[in-house]
């Protein structure tokens, strides 16, 4: 039924148009040759047929304005539409970025933690150990267990600068304000007590170092 309805409105304004035109001023010549010269039959249909070509005329102007209205009107709309979606583009690449940021610093930051636990552990051991026994286990004067747990921190520190910062190794090294607070051994004092206890002393220290670069890291991821 609708259909209809929209193609009968169609039909009228298309022979409106038609009739209108042939009653409006066009006619007025026509009429005064029907009534004075030749056959009132060809002037009514030489009018028709004008008029028709008049209302065609004025029918494809229209269509032709309706397209490139429309035509604009899509442009601008694809327009719009690109812009949008670049805009969309740019905030989703935003976010993928920032999660895997976040997702990189998640991962140093775990991986940062199981030095310090490693540390800590190394720590209680060479304590446990007391200065004799710590001696004995020493190859050519240095703590093997020690220096390779360094060197694997070290590697890790070289591998992801990006995300740890350039100054983050030379902080883990630092050794201001530094905790001398005497270490009791079980063995009492002995030759290597010193050694002993300044070993423990700098692996404490690392520790806190590591807690303050795992700190500022996320104070940055947030």
């Amino acid at each position: 039924m609708s259909t209809i309805i929209r193609w009968a409105r169609v039909a009228a304004e298309a022979c409106g148009g038609w009739f209108s035109i042939m009653s409006g001023a066009l006619s007025i010549p026509f009429v005064f040759l029907a009534l004075f010269w030749a056959s009132p039959r060809f002037y009514f249909a030489a009018l028709a047929y004008l008029a028709m070509g008049a209302s065609a005329i004025g029918a494809v102007r229209r269509i032709h304005l309706l397209v490139d209205s429309h035509k604009k009107e899509l442009a601008e709309r694809r327009t719009a539409y690109d812009r949008e979606k670049q805009t969309i583009e740019a905030q989703v690449e935003s976010l993928k970025e920032q999660l895997d940021d976040r997702a990189s610093r998640l991962s140093v930051i775990t991986r940062l933690g199981e030095f310090r636990l490693a540390l800590e552990i190394r720590r209680r051991e060479i304590n446990k150990l007391g200065a004799v026994e710590w001696e004995k286990q020493r190859e050519d004067g240095h703590d093997i267990q020690w220096m390779c747990l360094i060197h694997e921190i070290q590697a890790y520190f070289d591998d992801h600068p990006a995300e740890l910062g350039t100054n983050a190794w030379a902080d883990f090294l630092c050794r201001d304000n530094i905790d001398r607070t005497p270490i009791i051994g079980a063995c009492g004092m002995t030759i290597y007590h010193d050694q002993w206890e300044n070993l423990q002393h700098g692996i404490a220290h690392s520790e806190k170092n590591l807690a303050k670069i795992v700190d500022q890291l996320r104070r940055n991821k947030t």
